[in-house]
């Protein structure tokens, strides 16, 4: 029986509809929406502020004017991103909500939602059933993330557990470009979070009731990751759990740096090219089945206009298996929309699918619109489809078996000069090495290792030798890939360079690139124009920093340490910087380097280290290393500096200057330049060699008194040459030990200030310190409660701001 497997012919206007490259509705609408949440988070919420795309929506039904429409359409789209973000953000009201309870020491029994396993600990997501408190049991709901500081193989998702933790709110450190992570985690349900010591402190009850559907889907997940576990050494698994099930949670700081620099970071995130194989696997053995019916036919119709909506549950359920991440959502949906335009007879461009899906995500997930993976996979997918069809004529008039290399070079630059200003921007990698490595990583990675591995999750299930054999070659097979591109990468010059812009250079870089791909500029009656835009584009990446004669204080919220950055006449001085001695947590490459990028800053005068504690030296070694530094300030001698900052100095040349005890500065000295006091560096307490920077600018002065104790204050009051210090650091995070009476007394400041972290263990600042303060009608500013601080003087007086809502305010 002869069967029809076409679908009918697109008639000639139609055609042109798929050609042409945009739907400027959609792209109108979609920007003014996106706008909206870009701007959302420097509002804070109110429910006027929430209901304000009523107002617009209404004004644009009764409208009778035309030209108001577009207008008001506009500000409707772009309220209605500032109301679902903040909407989609606002801490739950319902007092069943597990958040409630933040705060509290409290019995908690819930089911393992999700489970992510690292080297040294192991996180999972508590979905919340019963609380306990003395004499009272709650029934709640909620999702709580749960910190383990060991790593174990236990929990596994379903279990049921109770424990007992201490609830507490997800917070940012509050310094300017650090990584939102309560919005991160806010984005996947969870408003409180919680540690624990060890499984010692989790009980596990039975098995009541059989667990939901998504968490039988977790179950398979965490199976599949003990399987690759079990066939692969530690250095291959981790790798093949991510590109299988989107498990990146085994992945150390160096093996995310080392995927940065390869270019090949987007082999391992599950997206639209691991969709794309899945379907060219399936699809085929569908079709084959489905023309052996006669019957099925008959009622199906043509195969191919059906055939893709019927396997979209395949490709849904390996969304969730692979962690539904946004690159794999934004590939689900498009697929599944360009299922239905085919169902449907309609023409479909792939641009405005791709429009579609993103607009489609965004108002199921506002926030979305900040996370990297979101960014990274529309703007390298967008690259692909509007450039590279432009250049396919070119490609096939080389010869044949230079095809292919030439069409993954093209794919992999548009994608590369696409993503670049977004890669730049959060993770500050500027590497061209995937321009080469991506010629044969795809292949092998994608083509060969992936689906050996998709074939080995099938099998695991009815032949596990087998599959442990297959789990084996893609693993080695991916790390013998790996080891190649960083052979590779190794002869191309500057592939480890990190390069922090400041917010005029990411504009520059971003206008830059975005005249270089847009194609409508290709028009011979655009070229001088565009000429004069991107002239102005590499201006903006050189121009220099703006004049500033005032003394500016920077306070950066650290948690328990010390980073604060001090500049007057466009000289920029960086006085410690902060550091978690009991985690692996990098305070200078996550939050004290995104800031002085934010802040503007591209060099450092000199890098000051008051004393060698580790919460105010661990985050001086990734500034030293990767931010030009002129000088090295220290009251020790280069060879008593801690190993990483020993090591880190010799490597960059960079000059160490060691003052001696007592005042002193560098010499020749402008009237702005600071002044250094030693104290004795051989006393027993380390605080007390803490190292004192004071600086003036017309009537006010500023003091800086690292963790000076009791002895170190004496040194330094009995010593003090100057009148005053109208702002003033108390030291040691507010310690009492550390005479502040004394101190606020002596200096009668106007203004002080003192660097602490949040709920810190230590009861900081101690309340008599604070009292201290208070009883003198000084005003005490705190980074644990006001976040990051900013002081800035002109010579007559401070103006104190702290970071709130993306701004100094």
């Amino acid at each position: 029986m002869k069967t029809v497997d076409k679908c009918e012919p697109i008639p000639e206007s139609a055609a042109e509809k798929v050609s042409r490259p945009f739907c400027p509705t959609l792209i109108g609408c979609l920007t003014a929406y996106a706008a909206g949440i870009l701007c959302a988070p420097y509002f804070s919420f109110s429910f006027p502020l929430a209901l304000s795309p009523v107002l617009f929506i209404f004004l644009l039904i009764i409208s009778r004017s035309h030209p108001l429409k577009g207008p008001l359409l506009f500000l409707f789209l772009f309220a209605l991103g500032i109301s679902l973000y903040h909407l989609d953000l606002r801490h739950p009201s319902d007092p069943s909500h597990v958040s409630r309870f933040t705060g509290m020491d409290i019995g908690l029994q819930g089911r393992v939602a999700a489970v992510y396993p690292g080297t040294d600990r192991t996180t999972f997501d508590l979905a919340a059933e019963s609380l306990f408190l003395p004499g009272r049991h709650f029934k709640i709901h909620g999702k709580v993330r749960i910190y383990l500081r060991e790593a174990a193989d236990t929990p596994v998702p379903g279990d049921l557990l109770r424990l007992r933790c201490r609830l507490r709110r997800p917070n940012n450190f509050g310094t300017p470009g650090e990584f939102d992570y309560p919005r991160h985690l806010a984005g996947q349900g969870i408003r409180a979070v919680a540690s624990l010591a060890s499984l010692r402190d989790v009980v596990r009850w039975p098995e009541s009731i059989r667990p939901p559907f998504r968490l039988r889907i977790e179950k398979i997940r965490h199976f599949l990751r003990n399987s690759i576990n079990n066939a692969v050494i530690p250095e291959h698994a981790v790798y093949l759990r991510a590109i299988l099930i989107g498990d990146r949670s085994g992945f150390s700081q160096h093996e995310r740096d080392l995927l940065s620099r390869l270019g090949l970071a987007h082999l391992f995130s599950v997206s639209g090219l691991h969709m794309g194989i899945l379907f060219a696997v399936v699809y085929p053995v569908a079709l084959f089945m489905i023309r052996q019916s006669e019957k099925f036919l008959l009622w199906l119709g043509p195969p191919r206009r059906l055939l893709p909506l019927l396997l979209t549950p395949v490709l849904g359920f390996y969304l969730l298996l692979a962690g539904s991440g946004l690159p794999a959502q934004r590939a689900f949906w498009m697929i599944l929309l360009a299922g239905m335009l085919i169902f449907l007879y309609r023409p479909g461009n792939p641009l405005s699918i791709l429009w579609a899906a993103a607009f489609g995500i965004l108002l199921w997930d506002p926030p979305a619109l900040f996370s990297p993976s979101f960014q990274l996979s529309f703007a390298a997918v967008f690259a692909i489809l509007h450039l590279a069809p432009a250049c396919s004529p070119k490609i096939q008039e080389i010869p044949r078996f230079l095809r292919y290399p030439a069409t993954l070079f093209l794919i992999t630059l548009c994608a590369t000069l696409a993503t670049f200003p977004i890669v730049l921007s959060h993770f500050q990698v500027a590497s061209a090495a995937g321009l080469v490595n991506n010629l044969f990583a795809v292949p092998l990675v994608a083509g060969i290792a992936l689906p050996g591995a998709m074939a080995a999750a099938l099998l695991i299930f009815f032949w596990p030798s087998a599959a442990g054999f297959l789990f084996d070659l893609s693993g080695r097979l991916i790390g013998e890939t790996l080891a190649l591109a960083d052979c590779l990468s190794r002869l191309l010059p500057g592939t480890d360079a990190r390069f922090y812009a400041t917010p005029l250079q990411s504009l520059g870089i971003f206008v830059f690139i975005v005249l270089i791909l847009w194609r409508p500029w290709q028009q011979q009656g655009q070229k001088k124009l565009r000429m004069i835009l991107v002239l102005s584009s590499i201006c903006l990446f050189f121009i220099p920093p703006c004049h500033d004669d005032a003394l500016t204080v920077t306070a950066l919220s650290v948690g328990q340490g010390d980073a604060i950055l001090v500049s007057i006449k466009n000289k920029h001085y960086l006085i410690d910087g902060g550091g978690i001695p009991t985690s692996n947590f990098d305070i200078g490459e996550r939050i004290v380097a995104p800031a002085l990028a934010r802040l503007g800053i591209h060099q450092l005068k000199a890098v000051i280290l008051t004393h060698s504690h580790p919460d105010h030296y661990l985050g001086l070694v990734h500034i030293l290393r990767h931010f030009p530094v002129g000088e090295f300030w220290s009251g020790m001698n280069p060879a008593e500096l801690p190993q990483p900052l020993r090591e880190v100095v010799r490597e960059r040349a960079i000059p160490t200057i060691v003052f001696p005890r007592g005042w002193s500065r560098r010499q020749p000295a402008a009237d702005e330049d600071p002044w250094i006091f030693a104290p004795d560096q051989q006393g027993s307490n380390i605080n007390d060699r803490s190292l004192a920077f004071y600086c003036r600018h017309g009537d006010d002065s500023l003091l800086l008194t690292g963790d000076l104790a009791a002895d170190g204050v004496r040194q330094l009051v009995e010593n003090f040459p100057f009148n005053h210090a109208t702002l003033l650091k108390l030291p040691h995070h507010g310690s009492f030990s550390s005479s502040p009476r004394r101190l606020l007394d002596f200096f009668k400041p106007g203004k002080v200030f003192i660097s602490v972290g949040r709920n810190n263990p230590h009861g900081l600042p101690h309340p008599k310190t604070v009292a201290a303060a208070e009883n003198r009608s000084i005003r005490l500013y705190r980074t644990d409660r006001d976040n990051s601080l900013r002081f800035r003087s002109q010579g007559s007086g401070w103006q104190a701001l702290h970071w709130e809502r993306g701004l100094f305010r």
